[in-house]
């Protein structure tokens, strides 16, 4: 479940179908998981709940590879909650540790020569020259977001669509009092909201 818009967002995004459409040939999944949870330290239901919707919405199957980028906190806190079989795990540690494994785990020639599409799940910025240099080899880059942020406008713009999970992740004790209230009428665990999107 998405909704899409091409280039920088709109206000009114359209329906998620088109996200699997546009995403043509073999995919390739580079996953920012902590981005997506909110953090590194959301409970495992989070990461779970964040991976399916991911992997559902983009119709990721067995043709299609997935690496998923963690920080050393985020492997021990999210890894008994993934499919441990289903993606390649790049990690690191320190600030913006899975942000640039993920980037030091592609190389934009490699990946041209095995697949025909790229989605980037994450709204950091850092990833905007790393769609840019995708695009230049011809594949098309999408970028995945969840929650109420969304993407940089860097990355916005650096891809040739968007697509937004319809599954709301934040951290309770980040909002204000007024905010969390409301957020908790719809659902959460703990400190952290999770909600499914109509």
């Amino acid at each position: 479940m998405t909704t899409v818009s091409r280039r920088a967002p709109a206000a009114d995004e359209p329906d998620a179908a088109a996200a699997p459409r546009l995403l043509r040939g073999r995919l390739l999944l580079l996953d920012d998981h902590e981005n997506l949870c909110g953090g590194p330290d959301a409970p495992a239901a989070v990461a779970r709940a964040v991976w399916e919707a991911l992997t559902d919405a983009l119709r990721v199957n067995d043709e299609d590879n997935v690496v998923v980028g963690l920080s050393d906190f985020g492997v021990k806190n999210f890894m008994d909650s993934l499919p441990v079989n289903s993606f390649q795990l790049v990690s690191g540690k320190g600030q913006d540790a899975a942000d640039r494994a993920l980037i030091e785990a592609v190389d934009p020639d490699h990946v041209a020569d095995r697949f025909d599409s790229v989605a980037i799940a994450s709204g950091d910025h850092i990833f905007a020259d790393l769609a840019r240099r995708l695009r230049r080899r011809g594949l098309l880059v999408c970028n995945v977001t969840a929650g109420p942020a969304g993407a940089s406008h860097a990355l916005a713009r650096a891809c040739h669509c968007r697509a937004r999970l319809k599954l709301d992740v934040r951290d309770r004790g980040r909002l204000s009092r007024a905010a969390a209230s409301r957020a908790g009428a719809h659902g959460y665990e703990g400190r952290w909201i999770v909600r499914h999107l109509g």
